[in-house]
């Protein structure tokens, strides 16, 4: 293995470990001491009591024997309370769902108005993250981002962190060439020709065939995906 394969390897360990660690903390580590209670008889006070399947017994003890316990017969109950909240609520919100979908297509007055007031939130909390991420990325010296890189540009001079593979690999992602490039259409190379290019087959920068394709496909997608914010 080679210099550069160890340190990305390296890399892609330590940018791992943070999701890993917190996935451990928050998901794998409670679920792990939820199913040790479950074996356990504890009050929150005194010392948990290991009783193995115990609980499990008494609960569904309640089917079986109809002189059970107080705690036993809490079972039925909460299954009962689970089907009714689960099935009542989506009965009345199917409902009343296509209720104002079959009114509404029919063109009633106000449709125009429930329509924009439905879609409103959607569109507006987008524009509120785009604009506060283009507050943050901005180049101006109000920008967070910049003015951070802006105060540590010297350090990182000095230090020379940049000419390190495991420190220069993440900003290799982030080159705003890449970043340009990435927001070209697929369908745009293979229009060009440079997608079928290969060491043995020169690139033909001739779009003429599959021009036609798109000629073909523009009279129907572009109605349906202008039609989108309508339906």
């Amino acid at each position: 293995m080679s210099l550069l394969e160890r340190q990305q390897r390296r890399f892609a360990f330590w940018a791992i470990l943070p999701a890993f660690l917190l996935f451990s903390f928050w998901v794998a580590w409670p679920a792990l001491k939820g199913f040790q209670f479950a074996l356990s008889r504890w009050d929150g006070l005194t010392p948990p009591v290991p009783v193995g399947l115990g609980n499990f017994r008494e609960m569904f003890d309640a089917f079986l024997n109809p002189d059970a316990g107080p705690a036993a017969r809490m079972l039925p109950i909460a299954f009962q309370n689970n089907l009714i909240l689960m099935i009542f609520p989506m009965i009345i919100i199917l409902s009343i769902s296509l209720f104002f979908a079959s009114a509404f297509r029919k063109g009633i007055a106000g449709a125009s108005l429930f329509r924009v007031a439905f879609f409103f939130p959607n569109i507006l909390s987008s524009v509120a993250v785009s604009v506060l991420w283009m507050l943050l990325y901005s180049t101006s010296s109000f920008g967070v981002f910049n003015s951070i890189l802006g105060s540590l540009n010297q350090v990182l001079i000095q230090l020379g962190w940049v000419d390190r593979p495991l420190v220069s690999t993440p900003f290799e992602f982030t080159n705003s060439a890449i970043l340009a490039w990435s927001l070209i259409p697929m369908i745009v190379w293979t229009a060009t020709g440079f997608i079928c290019c290969s060491s043995w087959r020169p690139c033909n920068p001739s779009p003429t065939p599959c021009m036609k394709r798109l000629q073909w496909m523009a009279p129907h997608t572009l109605p349906s995906s202008g039609a989108l914010p309508f339906h």
